[in-house]
């Protein structure tokens, strides 16, 4: 099959680089016609947002790996090297974004849902070894990735050196600079539609510093990722057929033109009144004698829109864009090698050197190496992978983590090993 690929960039510039807050605008409730209350209703079981129990369709777990690519003089903490601390925190607000843990409702009732999708940090990399998902290269020309017309030979080139397997994982390249024609970007995807067995080596998602700052941002390349447009995609208000105009998703009013970051209020303007032209019944914003809710503000919350401060939502159409792309074009990653944790015999510590006792763990955790080596660091993570302690000792506090089993991963002047434990 012959795949159709195109890049997708987020547009926004930022004049400054400080700590950003990112909110969630709430618009004030207006009062809505019988119709949108009785749509409401009936979508009310597939939201958070409505304050209801978690749907009980299956989550889809995605895999993830973070190429961190740096320039040698950057330190831990500077210049797009990212912390380990810093990269979890920013995937736990994706998760976070993905599952509309906030609530917030809006004007427009298929708005702000649960997508029922979660990325996870990979657990084994591609020859099956442990792996914490997070893989750093010192590379001062890779770390700065040329998109765009102009880019030339460098087009595309980070993503061909580090990628791992696309089918199996999502590759997300943290960089110092995006730069597109000349003008520093925040982030770039790839959209794929194909029946993936070509997915290119340059597929996944790549954050300047800029964009990594925001997890909305990244939030808006991982729905290009997974097969959403712009909602303002045709920059135009045709709405003829509200499956092949615009975004192509029906529960997003139509857009012609990306919201200014400098919106006042978060609150939404109506330039295209053509919400109601698609009569058929796929459009829930068909003419009301139809049965439909009647035109609608043109909507500023949705996260495939350009307003950074006003980002809080996908749509139960868009919802049910991604799952269906994710269970046909991109299945093989639901399957993939790196969703299943590696867990390591205990008994097969005793021939790399190094032992962990007692096992299971209760208080401290002694680490016992051989004599000729020195032990440089320590990293307890989750079965998750999310790191729970770091360490340059050989006696760990583990009093305070949850019983479960977890994964220890030893550094010193000659190996690294890993193994698990369990605490109880």
């Amino acid at each position: 099959m012959k795949s159709i690929i195109f890049l997708a960039t987020f547009l926004l510039v930022f004049s400054q680089l400080g700590i950003a807050q990112h909110f969630c605008a709430e618009h004030p409730a207006t009062q809505l016609e019988i119709q949108k209350g009785a749509l409401l209703n009936q979508k009310n079981h597939n939201s958070k947002g409505s304050k209801t129990s978690k749907s009980s369709e299956e989550v889809l777990e995605i895999p993830v790996v973070f190429h961190v690519i740096h320039h040698d003089s950057s330190s831990i903490g500077e210049e797009g090297n990212h912390t380990d601390s810093t990269i979890f925190a920013t995937l736990d607000s994706v998760n976070n974004i993905l599952a509309h843990t906030s609530g917030v409702t809006f004007d427009n009732p298929f708005s702000g849902v649960d997508i029922g999708v979660k990325l996870v940090i990979a657990k084994q990399d591609p020859d099956g070894n442990y792996t914490q998902g997070i893989i750093r290269y010192v590379d001062p020309v890779l770390s700065v990735v040329y998109e765009g017309a102009s880019a030339g030979i460098m087009r595309d080139s980070t993503q061909k050196t580090y990628h791992w397997t696309v089918q199996d994982y999502l590759n997300v390249y943290l960089v110092h600079i995006l730069d597109v024609d000349g003008v520093k970007r925040s982030g770039v995807a790839i959209y794929y539609f194909g029946d993936g067995t070509d997915i290119p080596d340059i597929d996944g998602i790549v954050l300047a510093k800029k964009g990594f700052d925001y997890p909305s941002i990244f939030a808006h390349e991982l729905g290009h990722y997974l097969s959403l447009f712009h909602t303002f995609e045709s920059w135009n208000c045709n709405n003829d057929n509200c499956e092949v105009n615009g975004d192509q998703v029906c529960d997003t009013p139509p857009k012609q033109s990306a919201t200014d970051n400098d919106a006042i209020g978060c609150l939404a303007n109506d330039d295209c009144n053509t919400d109601t032209d698609d009569s058929n019944s796929r459009n829930p914003f068909r003419p009301i004698d139809l049965g439909g809710l009647g035109n609608q503000s043109d909507g500023i919350e949705n996260y495939m829109d350009n307003v950074l401060d006003c980002h809080c939502a996908f749509t139960q159409g868009q919802k049910d864009r991604i799952r269906t792309y994710i269970q046909s074009t991109r299945k093989a990653i639901l399957s993939s090698h790196a969703l299943i944790p590696l867990i390591t015999s205990l008994n097969k510590s005793m021939e790399m050197d190094f032992s962990i006792y007692p096992t299971p763990a209760k208080g401290l955790l002694h680490i016992s190496i051989d004599k000729n080596q020195i032990l440089r660091n320590v990293k307890v993570y989750s079965i998750d992978g999310v790191l729970m302690l770091e360490s340059d000792k050989i006696e760990l506090p583990t009093q305070d983590l949850p019983k479960g089993v977890y994964i220890i991963h030893i550094e010193t002047d000659k190996k690294v090993f890993s193994d698990t434990f369990i605490k109880y």
